[in-house]
């Protein structure tokens, strides 16, 4: 059992033994020679029950912002239920925490120790209830001296209560407070990371399309924000990064013109040796001291996890997790043992993507050995089929991520073609259905994501536009919630770097005309038009009175906070735009100034819809 749910069991556990006194109050009151307790009973159930209320507010203030109204209620209205075990749930508590989650946990553990000590001198069953309710039946084990109500018999504990309720309490303000500069933080670290892997799937799967196709090939990058969860970063990234991604084709038929795109889906992952696998699962495995899980009963106290530092003094946090990836070699549990370089609180993982899929079974491996052509895969159609590993696409420039996996994509199966945002934008004769709101500030929250993430890199041009966008096709209908960013593969293209001399010039040049181009996208979306006619390919206002329009009519159809993200993108107010900012410092203030601010209007939208 986690911490987490001992939380929801302290939450039951606390209005059971506030009954059970009621009961024995009730039982007391029938017995005149016995009443003088009743005075002591009030007291206990008096204290116990202004613990009760400072934990209550302490949950509901742990849970605000992380669950909905609904689950929300229902945790609170049903300790017991099965959503305290949910593991999400569990990740964003983690993560709100954040580095006093353990000592959480721990405080939680030992209120409920000192909860069951009550019980038993309360002389509770295993399920908090009375064993007696009759005065006789009282009067009875009063005389067998079994039942003494003495305030000296719980003083201590009740002052234990008290302590962890208050130690609960100010971790929970605490880190609420601190918890919007820790995201920003976090995330600008992960999408710095993001980007030298982004990178690397570009340049592995260009250099797999071995073909002299008459119709150049597309490559498309899925893009959405990152969701950060409670674990460490090198090999969170490793084994959690799924990209996905899909390849055009086109039908070559003699005599005929070339017909439209096909698209083929696949996912990318960071491929690992199998001997690092092994290693990491030895380690790592249930027979292994490092693996224990929490293990708490109403009235015992569970053994906290294994101290880790004597395996190293590199060895940072620790998060366990029942969840393990399936494989016909090894199944790894999804934590982490590995240090985080600069000695911070690891916090990290990616793309919310289809689960991690198997390993490369033993038989299979010699499949691997020859680079895979991606033209041919997809050309076969096999990219649909049920398999571990269609093979491995190489990076030989990347030293961290040179290799990864290509599996099956388990969604848009159904879908072979893609629509450009130009085109939804357009839309002259499809009369496809319109971006909502709520659609259109989630797309808004992801294009922005991928921009950062893949800012400087082949993946994006200098400019992007609605046409760089693109969305799978389901039933004639575009799905919003699924963008791609689209690049056509050249074998001329090339990374986006400045040079080491006299480089601050262009480096300011590329992150203008990026900022700015993004910040019209974003004004496309919000006004469902295209806006060729206030802006130029060079980044520039051809039209300053209409740019001055659309920012007013932001403020009226959208919001103060969406208005301040695209007016920064527009005019690139930002500080950190030198060569000698960190590329992570230049993520998180954009990230800070802009796109947490359109993700909390998203949010807000949630509830509106």
């Amino acid at each position: 059992m986690s911490g987490f749910e001992v939380l929801g069991v302290v939450l039951g556990t606390l209005p059971l033994v506030i009954s059970a006194l009621e009961h024995y109050q009730e039982g007391l009151h029938t017995i005149r020679r016995w009443r003088s307790f009743e005075a002591e009973l009030q007291s206990l159930k008096r204290k116990l029950g202004n613990e009760n209320a400072i934990f209550i507010n302490t949950c509901q203030q742990l849970l605000s912002g992380v669950v909905g109204s609904v689950a929300h209620e229902k945790l609170v209205d049903e300790p017991f239920g099965e959503l305290w075990s949910n593991p999400e749930m569990r990740d964003e508590i983690a993560l709100r925490l954040d580095h006093v989650y353990e000592p959480f946990q721990a405080t939680v553990v030992a209120m409920n120790v000192a909860l069951g000590e009550i019980k038993a001198k309360l002389g509770l069953d295993e399920h908090g209830k009375v064993r007696w309710t009759e005065g006789t039946a009282i009067a009875r084990e009063i005389k067998r001296a079994t039942f003494t109500i003495k305030r000296s018999q719980f003083d201590d504990l009740l002052a234990g209560i008290s302590k962890y309720n208050q130690d609960l309490k100010t971790m929970t303000n605490q880190s609420i407070q601190l918890e919007p500069e820790r995201r920003v933080k976090y995330h600008g670290r992960l999408f710095s990371q993001l980007k030298e892997v982004s990178l690397s799937v570009y340049r592995a799967m260009r250099n797999s399309l071995m073909c002299n196709c008459p119709g150049s090939h597309r490559l498309s990058l899925r893009v959405a924000k990152p969701k950060l969860m409670p674990r460490d970063e090198e090999l969170q990234i490793l084994l959690n990064s799924n990209f996905q991604c899909a390849v055009s084709y086109r039908i070559e038929m003699q005599g005929a013109p070339l017909n439209d795109d096909v698209w083929a889906w696949m996912v990318l992952r960071s491929y690992e040796e199998p001997r690092v696998l092994r290693e990491q699962s030895e380690l790592l495995s249930p027979e292994s001291p490092c693996h224990q899980k929490i293990s708490v009963s109403p009235n015992v106290a569970a053994p906290l996890p294994i101290n880790l530092t004597r395996l190293g003094k590199k060895l940072q946090s620790v998060r366990f997790s029942e969840e393990t990836i399936r494989s016909s070699e090894i199944k790894l549990p999804l934590y982490s043992i590995k240090s985080v370089p600069n000695g911070s609180h690891s916090t990290t993982t990616i793309y919310s993507a289809p689960e991690i899929g198997p390993t490369v079974a033993p038989g299979s491996k010699k499949h691997l050995e020859d680079p895979l052509d991606l033209c041919r895969l997809v050309r076969k159609g096999k990219q649909g089929q049920k398999s571990d590993c269609f093979g491995l696409v190489s990076n030989r420039t990347s030293q961290r991520y040179p290799k990864f996996g290509v599996y099956p994509q388990s969604e848009n199966k159904e879908s072979t073609s893609m629509i450009s945002l130009r085109a939804v934008l357009e839309d002259g004769e499809c009369n496809l259905p319109g971006i909502s709101y709520a659609d259109g500030l989630k797309l808004a929250v992801d294009i922005s994501s991928g921009v950062l993430q893949l800012l400087k890199t082949s993946w994006l041009p200098e400019s992007i536009t609605s046409r760089d966008i693109m969305f799978p096709m389901v039933d004639g209908c575009p799905l919003y919630r699924q963008p791609f960013v689209t690049r056509t593969v050249s074998s001329t293209d090339i990374d986006q770097q400045c040079p080491v001399t006299g480089g601050q010039a262009l480096h300011l040049q590329i992150l203008k005309r990026a900022m700015f181009s993004l910040g019209i996208l974003l004004l496309e979306i919000l006004f469902s038009e295209t806006l060729d006619h206030v802006w130029d390919s060079v980044g520039r206002f051809t039209n300053r009175k209409a740019a001055t329009e659309l920012l007013s009519q932001v403020q009226t159809l959208g919001s103060p906070k969406f208005y301040s993200a695209c007016r920064r993108f527009l005019f690139c107010e930002f500080t950190c735009l030198d060569l000698t900012s960190s590329d992570e410092a230049f993520c998180k203030e954009v990230y800070g100034k802009t796109i947490a601010l359109m993700e909390e209007d998203f949010q807000s939208s949630q509830s509106l819809w």
